[in-house]
């Protein structure tokens, strides 16, 4: 909004007492000028219409994003909750895990120690066990004994095959489930985040909307002060104040296309009418803005004396040169003035230091009378 102000200021500087340090105006000049403003002021008032409709309609925007996030939120809440129950499962199916566990190692031992009982004598222990016996009815008893014993050992033999079998199922079910939930998670969190950043760029986009129209509103608010101002000048046909100490120089406007830029950097904001790339209103800039970092020296141009060196609303610290036959340059939004009004300059000296407020712009403009210059076509091309 500062840098908003400092173009009217600038477009205005020469409708204002304290920047008018050349000729009188003339009631011609004045309408015209006047006519100018109320141009501004009413696109400005377009502006202003348009931030309130862009405003409704994020507002809108906003609101529907709210209800997006409501029922997403309600969704994240069951997904959460079916999370939950997930996890609740995966504990079972831990603990049933290590309860089979256990039971195959209980079973394994079985085996063994029925594996060692019957095969502990030598080789051929069973077939002297049979043979052994007393007769043929007997021996098939004993037969028959042992052979019920080596079928049961395979029931078991078969019954932990299938434990194993269903040990490994259950590392395989433990393992999709785990898998399940980590998408589940991930999914949930992208759905946050995505309904996190496009609330919050809804709100950005509505503040600055804002924000731009409490600017216009202040800028429409300047504009009719300054209308009224002019336009009490047209009717009492006040004049301005005249240089005391007039200079002379004809050499100023030889130097169309040769002046030194007044401070190192790159061009920033362009001499004339532009629509303002935030606000969407059209501001006029009677100079131009040269981006520089702030403690940078700013020189002046051109031999001159100071007509005016001090802090100016909207300006900064601001100085302006009388370079002679009604040329002047001026040089704004400075952190320190090195000269005062009155004091004789030449060519290249130190003026000022650049970075008022932390700006990290230069205003510069060139006049001759109250005709703004463009300043493009005076310093030397980069």
């Amino acid at each position: 909004m500062r840098k908003l102000l400092f173009f009217v200021f600038i477009s205005l500087l020469s409708w204002s007492g304290p920047c008018s340090v050349h000729g009188n105006p003339d009631q011609a000049e004045n309408v015209r000028k006047l006519e100018e403003i109320e141009a501004r002021l009413e696109d400005a008032l377009v502006a202003i219409e348009q931030k309130r409709t862009d405003e409704v309609d994020l507002l809108s925007e906003l609101n529907s994003v709210d209800r997006q996030l409501s029922i997403k939120r309600q969704r994240v809440r069951k997904s959460k909750a079916g999370l939950q129950e997930l996890k609740k499962k995966i504990r079972q199916q831990m603990d049933d895990l290590d309860k089979r566990r256990h039971e195959v190692q209980i079973l394994q031992g079985q085996v063994q120690q029925r594996l060692i009982s019957l095969y502990k004598s030598e080789e051929t222990g069973v077939l002297k066990t049979l043979f052994s016996a007393e007769s043929i009815s007997l021996m098939l008893e004993d037969y028959d004994f042992l052979s019920r014993i080596v079928a049961h050992d395979r029931e078991l033999l078969e019954d932990y095959r299938n434990r194993l079998a269903k040990r490994q199922k259950a590392f395989d079910a433990l393992a999709v489930s785990k898998k399940k939930q980590q998408v589940t998670l991930s999914r949930l969190q992208k759905e946050e985040k995505k309904l996190t950043r496009a609330k919050k760029l809804k709100e950005r986009f509505l503040a600055a909307v804002r924000r731009d129209r409490s600017a216009l509103d202040t800028m429409v608010g300047e504009l009719r002060k300054r209308a009224a101002r002019l336009n009490s000048l047209v009717k009492g046909l006040e004049s301005g104040k005249s240089d005391s100490s007039p200079l002379t120089s004809a050499l100023f406007p030889l130097q169309k296309g040769l002046l030194p830029w007044p401070v190192k950097g790159r061009l920033k904001v362009k001499f004339g009418t532009d629509r303002h790339p935030e606000l969407g209103t059209l501001i006029e800039s009677n100079g131009i803005e040269i981006f520089t970092e702030p403690g940078t020296p700013i020189k002046a141009v051109w031999h001159g004396r100071v007509a005016f060196a001090k802090r100016f609303q909207g300006y900064g610290n601001l100085l302006i040169v009388d370079h002679g036959d009604g040329f002047y340059t001026l040089y704004a939004q400075a952190s320190q003035l090195k000269k005062k009004t009155g004091d004789m300059v030449k060519k290249g000296e130190e003026i000022a230091i650049s970075g008022y407020d932390g700006n990290d712009a230069v205003y510069f403009e060139i006049r001759q009378g109250r005709t703004p210059l463009n300043p493009s076509g005076w310093i030397t091309r980069r």
